[in-house]
C-alpha cells in the first residue's frame, strides 16, 4: 500500500516531540505483565457501560467469525464511561500472541504493506467481517448493511508502530453511519494492538488519532522493555 504523501506531510505537522504517561493500565497475557499506556485525553471504561456494552458486541462479532483478536481494555474520553450515546470517540486494546520465531516491527510493518496491497485479500477479509457484524448485529434485534471499506491506508510506519487508518460506511436501522478506525499495532513479546474509532466529521479526525498512537507507542514500547 502506497503511503499517501499529502497526508504523511499534514500528519507529520501534528506529530510531538514529548510523550507523557497518563493512565496505565496492568494486564497478564500468556505469563507475560504488560503495562498499557491509555492514550491522552481517554479513559479506562472496560468496567463501566461502555465498556461491557462494546466488550459484549465485539466477542459477539467474534463468536460470528470477525477476524480480530479479542478487546482486554475499552477506553473512551474521560467523562463519557457510561455514556453510550456520546461514547465516539471510543477505542480498544486487543493483544495476540508473538509465536516463534517472534515477529519484529521491521517484519510486521512489511507484511502489513504486503497485505493491504493485495485487493483478494482484502476484498476476502471485509466479506467475512460484514458477515460476522451483520449476525451479532441481528443479536440485538437490529439490522445492518455494508456499503464495503471505502478506504484502507498504511498511512506510517516506525520503529514503534504501524498505523493502519480504515474507513467504512453502513446503514443501521435505516441510518447511514461513517466510522474512521485508527489501528496502531506494536510487537513486543506480544503483539499490541490498539483501535481508536470515530465517525466521520466527528470530534476527533485520523490524523490527530494517528498522532496521539504515535507517541502512545513511544511510552508502550519503554514501559515495557
Amino acid at each position: 500500500m502506497k503511503k499517501n504523501l499529502l497526508f504523511l506531510f499534514v500528519f507529520s505537522l501534528f506529530l510531538t516531540t514529548n510523550s507523557q504517561a497518563g493512565e496505565v493500565a496492568s494486564y497478564d497475557y500468556n505469563n507475560e505483565n504488560l503495562l498499557l499506556p491509555i492514550p491522552n485525553g481517554f479513559c479506562n471504561a472496560t468496567e463501566d457501560l461502555v465498556g461491557v456494552f462494546t466488550m459484549d458486541y465485539m466477542n459477539r462479532q467474534l463468536s460470528q467469525g470477525f477476524d480480530a483478536h479479542a478487546p482486554v481494555i475499552v477506553f473512551t474520553r474521560c467523562g463519557f464511561e457510561d455514556d453510550i450515546e456520546e461514547m465516539y470517540p471510543w477505542g480498544y486494546i486487543a493483544l495476540a500472541e508473538n509465536s516463534k520465531p517472534r515477529l519484529t516491527q521491521e517484519s510486521i510493518n512489511k507484511m502489513l504493506d504486503t497485505f493491504l496491497d493485495s485487493s483478494e485479500m482484502m476484498q476476502k477479509l471485509q466479506e467475512i467481517n460484514d458477515n460476522a457484524t451483520k449476525n451479532a448485529i441481528s443479536e440485538y434485534g437490529m439490522e445492518f448493511v455494508s456499503f464495503g471499506t471505502d478506504e484502507t491506508m498504511l498511512a506510517w510506519t516506525d520503529e514503534n508502530v504501524a498505523i493502519v487508518i480504515t474507513t467504512a460506511s453502513y446503514f443501521l436501522e435505516g441510518e447511514k453511519f461513517t466510522e474512521i478506525s485508527v489501528n496502531a499495532t506494536t510487537a513486543l513479546k506480544v503483539l499490541v494492538n490498539y483501535n481508536i474509532t470515530d465517525v466521520k466529521n466527528g470530534l476527533t479526525t485520523p490524523i490527530e488519532n494517528s498522532s496521539l498512537l504515535i507517541d502512545n507507542s513511544k511510552l508502550l514500547v519503554r514501559m515495557n522493555k
